[in-house]
């Protein structure tokens, strides 16, 4: 398909911790600008464009037509990322040896056409990474991200005009996300929806707090499974009895306050906030956002209600879409998830943006029967779990239901154990009970 067609787009930040030997390299101790460079230099060596640095001119361009933009991998920093356990336990003093200093770093993508290869390339460029480790080492802790920026493509003929995702296809993303949030969310680390800067729709956005009797009737579930519907979807064998949870967790739980703490993020519980929501369904978020024309409608429902203050950062941004930020000559047309954990693992990274994307490729693609159907089945699963019952409905279902069978797979066998989903979400945690650091 022609990007300018029907081809989605899409981008990945990535924000990790470099550590690094200053004395290694010559270089004064703090330089913060030097670990990017020297990470710049290693993907240039390998063959992967970085903005503002020509390959080298013996290297061709081996993406061509990957890249929807003349652009490249984008290296900065991140103030938001840190290392507080470094004073906090004090570790120069702690071990005297230790001669690594580390710099926030955030690695972003050029835009991509959404296709195996984009997919595959990203997971090539994230794999150089965590082998070079001659030179640094790389670690992700609670206060790194990997956000996922999907988009309607872009002009070819003018690469700095983004396409626009239609209103309908807002508005029936914004459904999903907001029907499956309970259910999405078990696909990250517990306490990640409690910090600032991805906390849930399903909690602090404009639709939790509207009126719910906007109009008579609305969209109603239903009490029977539509059979009748053409294109229903047939029940999945699973490869196991486990189930993931239909609900999100009201409170945090104690060992991820634990890891908060640890890394020195501050969270937010936001009780007053979650009591308040529980009085706002799948059904009547659904028949709210329904009311939408415009996308500029369909990101103000979705934006975080101003008066329960901190930051304006949703697990599902559709920031970019309102009135405001459309005026912009920088308008980049896309919706951000924010909800993932920092990770540098390829396989998941690459799940996770076929999640993200498949989301909008379902919404864009399937009749309104097959469209309802899942919003029911995610009710219905809601309700059961609810009234303390056992959903029979997961994550895993729905991620097949929509069309993401291999990420389903991925998620099932990488996170259907408490152990596993450890190892994935937290491959590096600092622990200072043992004898050293670990670094990926």
């Amino acid at each position: 398909m022609d990007a300018t067609g029907d081809t989605l787009s899409f981008g990945l930040e990535f924000e990790f911790i470099i550590y690094w030997k200053p004395a290694a390299f010559s270089v004064e101790q703090g330089k913060v600008n030097f670990p990017a460079t020297l990470l710049g230099d290693i993907l240039l060596a390998n063959g992967i464009p970085v903005a503002g640095r020509p390959l080298p001119p013996t290297t061709p361009n081996p993406f061509p037509g990957l890249y929807l933009e003349q652009s490249g991998w984008d290296v900065g920093f991140d103030s938001t990322v840190s290392e507080a356990m470094m004073a906090m336990f004090d570790i120069r003093a702690r071990l005297p040896d230790w001669d690594w200093d580390w710099a926030p770093i955030e690695l972003r993508t050029p835009v991509l056409r959404f296709s195996p290869a984009a997919l595959a390339h990203v997971a090539a460029v994230v794999s150089t990474i965590t082998r070079e480790r001659r030179q640094f080492r790389v670690r992700v802790n609670p206060t790194c991200g990997l956000h996922c920026h999907v988009g309607a493509g872009v002009e070819l003929a003018n690469n700095s005009k983004a396409r626009e995702h239609a209103a309908w296809v807002l508005r029936r993303v914004a459904q999903l996300v907001w029907a499956a949030d309970g259910f999405l969310c078990h696909l990250h680390p517990p306490e990640r929806a409690f910090t600032r800067f991805s906390e849930s729709v399903r909690v602090f956005a404009n639709v939790v707090f509207a009126e719910v009797n906007a109009r008579n009737g609305g969209w109603s579930e239903g009490s029977d499974e539509p059979e009748r519907f053409t294109d229903a979807l047939p029940p999945r064998a699973r490869q196991g009895q486990q189930r993931f949870p239909a609900l999100r967790p009201e409170t945090c739980a104690l060992e991820g306050i634990d890891r908060l703490n640890r890394a020195g993020v501050t969270y937010n519980s936001g009780e007053n906030a979650r009591s308040m929501a529980r009085r706002t369904t799948i059904t009547q978020g659904v028949d709210l956002l329904d009311l939408c024309q415009t996308s500029d409608q369909v990101a103000e429902m979705m934006e975080k209600r101003e008066d329960l203050g901190g930051l304006m950062r949703l697990n599902y941004s559709f920031h970019n879409y309102t009135s405001e930020q459309r005026m912009w000559p920088s308008f980049t047309g896309t919706v951000k998830f924010r909800e993932a954990a920092g990770s540098l693992d390829a396989e998941w990274v690459v799940a996770w943006a076929k999640i993200c994307v498949g989301i909008f490729e379902f919404a864009k693609t399937v009749s309104e029967d097959r469209f309802r159907l899942v919003l029911t089945r995610l009710v219905r699963a809601e309700s059961v779990a609810i009234g303390g019952g056992r959903n029979d409905y997961d994550v895993v279902h729905f991620l097949h239901d929509i069309g993401c069978e291999g990420a389903a797979g991925v998620v099932e066998r990488r996170l259907g154990t408490e152990e596993e989903a450890m190892r994935l979400w937290f491959p590096c945690d600092i622990d200072f009970r043992g004898p050293r650091p670990i670094f990926l």
